[in-house]
């Protein structure tokens, strides 16, 4: 809208200066009114803005998909990817049984958050109760745009994460390793390389399982590894090779001595690790051990053994052992790449001296027991592979005894089924 003035609308003995006056106020009457209508244009624009997106609020299905693809999420290893989308399932499924009427993720009110967390908190010891509020919370702090929700409810505002108790997980004594390893050298495939080497290096399962030959150097005596837990911070360890693990490796030819040390577990654990944890866990309960102790709440349980008791073993018998705390720090700790490299490069031979003392005698020595002494060939076809063991087996049969070769066939070609 603009203003105009015309000779008409002029008085008669009007003077210049008026009229130019009158011009000017004309012209700031009509600047005022541009910028007044450019005020209300975007103020339309942020109404229609505001109504488009109240029609384009993330559901509950949509939740997991968005927070994949977000480039505002941390980057995470694959099996923390899985554990989230397991329990963002798991809050959908809930939500579809309780609350049916929420269908956008905005619709998630702090009373509906405590309501779950209660059945959460009913399943779940206290430090797993706050991993699992902690995800929820993170997943709607990255996809907070898109949810165009005012209050996230997952906060400790609104759910105070609990107090965690110390840690129940224990060591696992001589009597439990002595059974521990007879009983794996039955398994097909057989765990004792895995359980072997997390006992002598105190490794997590995931750095056990994926072991490639090439961090491995027997000559030097050491295994130089990134943690994948610390892999974010560029930590590099170096771990020394104590005798039954030196045992195990050189029974590999050197043929054989590519890729990952045990590619069958490395396998099962890059495709789903949870499946290679309770594989330990029902292990352990094969043995006849005990890995949960019951609680006061509930029937909630704790875990107090499980492929992370071997870690927790190797720590303190290179404590008992008089092993230098800093040095064993160093091997399964969290220090920085820098610090790592620092302290290692310089004590490899303070390293080894000290860990002479580790005991080794808590398990039968490498090698006793049945065994199949064959060159480790990878092929794909199980049926190949069949034939491999099976040519192993008849390699050995005359200096073995014929009934435990037939036990032993007959496993081996349980693989095959």
């Amino acid at each position: 809208m603009q203003i105009k003035v015309t000779a008409a609308d002029v008085t008669v003995g009007t003077s210049k200066k008026q009229m130019q006056q009158v011009v000017d106020l004309v012209k700031s009457c009509n600047e005022h009114v541009s910028s007044l209508e450019g005020v209300k244009k975007r103020i339309d624009d942020e109404i229609k803005a505001q109504q488009e997106s109240q029609e384009k609020c993330l559901t509950i299905d949509e939740g997991w998909e968005a927070y994949v693809k977000t480039p505002k999420r941390k980057r995470v290893t694959a099996t923390t990817l899985y554990h989230l989308e397991k329990r963002w399932i798991r809050l959908v499924d809930w939500l579809r049984s309780n609350h049916p009427e929420v269908v956008e993720i905005r619709n998630i009110t702090p009373k509906i958050a405590l309501e779950f967390a209660a059945v959460i908190r009913e399943e779940f010891c206290p430090a797993t109760y706050n991993i699992q509020i902690a995800s929820y919370q993170q997943i709607w702090t990255r996809l907070a745009d898109e949810i165009r929700a005012t209050v996230n409810p997952w906060t400790r505002d609104n759910l105070p994460r609990l107090d965690t108790p110390d840690s129940e997980r224990r060591d696992l004594s001589d009597e439990e390793l002595k059974i521990i390893f007879e009983a794996a050298r039955r398994e097909i495939p057989p765990l004792e390389g895995l359980f072997t080497i997390m006992l002598y290096t105190g490794a997590r399962l995931g750095d056990a399982a994926t072991l490639e030959w090439r961090s491995i150097d027997l000559a030097r005596g050491f295994i130089d590894i990134m943690p994948i837990k610390t892999k974010r911070f560029k930590t590099r360890v170096r771990i020394p090779i104590l005798p039954p693990l030196r045992a195990m490796l050189e029974a590999y030819p050197p043929a054989a001595r590519t890729g990952y040390v045990m590619p069958d577990i490395a396998k099962k654990y890059i495709e789903k690790q949870p499946s290679l944890s309770k594989k330990v866990v029902d292990f352990f309960k094969k043995c006849g051990l005990e890995t949960c102790k019951k609680t006061d709440v509930g029937n909630r349980r704790h875990s107090v053994l499980g492929a992370h008791s071997f870690r927790h073993t190797f720590v303190s018998k290179a404590a008992n052992a008089g092993i230098p705390f800093a040095i064993v720090q160093g091997i399964v700790g969290h220090s920085t790449a820098k610090q790592s490299a620092h302290y290692f490069h310089e004590n490899d031979d303070a390293t080894l001296r000290a860990f002479r003392a580790f005991p080794t005698a808590a398990v039968p020595a490498i090698g006793q027991g049945e065994t199949i002494d064959a060159e480790a060939v990878v092929v794909e076809d199980s049926a190949d592979r069949l034939a491999a063991l099976d040519a192993a087996l008849a390699a050995i049969k005359a200096n073995g005894d014929k009934a435990e070769i037939a036990k032993a066939l007959e496993r081996v070609r349980a693989l095959a089924d």
